[in-house]
């Protein structure tokens, strides 16, 4: 967790971020279900280094099972700096019978251009903060969806159960009073229930989302029991971006 203790100077000019909202498979030319293996990865302008957004080894791959699925995320581990272009980086395979037989099934570079973005808003009135990107390559058709944050702020999350059983279940999400769609933090059908150590955190699957400074961060918390059938209960908790 990055820069909990500073506060933002007020001269200090903000810069324009992402937040990756899902990758979609939109389509597959071998149908499904399948098993998706490899990396996503983003480059800024800050330093250039690859900031992880998916990875899965072969060992570990993600189980698909039919069209517009999302891929679990596990990034990016710090906030991505939009103040120029954005790089997106797609090398997914599919796991066959054996590792000589796997069959790449994207392979694709997405550049989010920032100075077609910014002319776009200086010429209209409103700008749509989603960003839809979709790239067809080798035996797919995917879709990377992103938010735009004007004047960001680096949320880092840290959720801590005070009392109650040593094992959280249900699942964790984000989103920004500005863009409402969904993040998903936690999910403990995917991963299973985690259990909480001694310092009692849970172990998120993203713990950063950038904010627009004038915006509300908001978390939806669903919580059961270990029983799949107990009923859920939905906690709303709202965190507004300040200096």
């Amino acid at each position: 967790m990055r820069f909990t203790d500073s506060l933002i100077p007020d001269d200090h000019e903000l810069t324009d971020s992402l937040n990756v909202l899902c990758l979609k498979i939109m389509s597959s030319d071998v149908g499904y279900p399948i098993n998706v293996y490899g990396t996503v990865i983003v480059r800024d302008h800050l330093d250039m280094k690859c900031i992880y957004i998916f990875r899965c080894n072969r060992d570990n791959c993600q189980f698909v099972q039919s069209e517009g699925a999302s891929l679990i995320l596990t990034g990016p581990s710090r906030g991505i700096d939009f103040s120029s272009d954005a790089y997106f980086e797609i090398n997914l395979k599919i796991k066959e019978d054996t590792e000589s037989n796997d069959r790449q099934f994207s392979k694709a570079l997405i550049d989010v251009d920032f100075a077609a973005l910014i002319n776009r808003k200086s010429s209209t009135t409103a700008i749509d903060s989603v960003i839809r990107k979709r790239t067809v390559s080798w035996l797919s058709e995917v879709d990377l969806i992103l938010a735009y944050v004007k004047k960001a702020v680096e949320g880092t999350i840290e959720i801590r159960i005070l009392s109650g059983p040593d094992a959280f279940y249900g699942k964790i999400s984000a989103c920004t009073s500005d863009v409402p769609s969904h993040m998903l933090l936690y999910d403990s059908a995917v991963h299973g229930a985690n259990t909480l150590g001694t310092d009692r955190v849970i172990q998120l699957l993203r713990r950063v989302v950038a904010v627009s400074v004038d915006q509300m961060l908001i978390f939806h918390i669903y919580a059961r029991s270990s029983d799949q059938n107990s009923n859920i209960n939905h906690y709303i908790c709202e965190l507004h971006s300040t200096n």
